[in-house]
């Protein structure tokens, strides 16, 4: 760990990772008081992926997990909104891999555009 507030990138990452796998055991079982609970860890894991200098094809992913979790949740205004930061992060993405363009595929199937 380096000195401040500051966590070192590495641990970041396996905090990232431990609460995306939190919101998918969310998503298999959803109910209605787990979805704060849900919400907060997709969160946790979008914000721990940036701050531990993520690539544009995390935050899509990221933005991809909140999205989901907030369709489940019924708030479809914000699920809108990550769905579009989704979509900016998938094109922004320096991977043009296959991986990113069938993301974006998706992004835009599900939207409609």
């Amino acid at each position: 760990m380096t000195q401040g507030n500051d966590m070192d990138p590495s641990e970041l990452k396996k905090l990232a990772a431990k609460a995306n796998e939190e919101t998918w055991t969310f998503l298999q079982s959803p109910g209605v008081e787990s979805h704060d609970r849900m919400a907060a860890s997709a969160y946790a894991s979008l914000y721990l992926w940036e701050k531990a200098g993520g690539t544009s094809l995390h935050r899509a992913r990221g933005h991809w997990l909140v999205s989901r979790v907030l369709c489940v949740a019924g708030e479809p205004n914000l699920a809108a909104r990550h769905a579009a930061l989704c979509g900016r992060f998938t094109e922004e993405a320096a991977d043009e891999s296959s991986m990113a363009r069938a993301e974006l595929r998706l992004l835009h199937a599900g939207t409609g555009t």
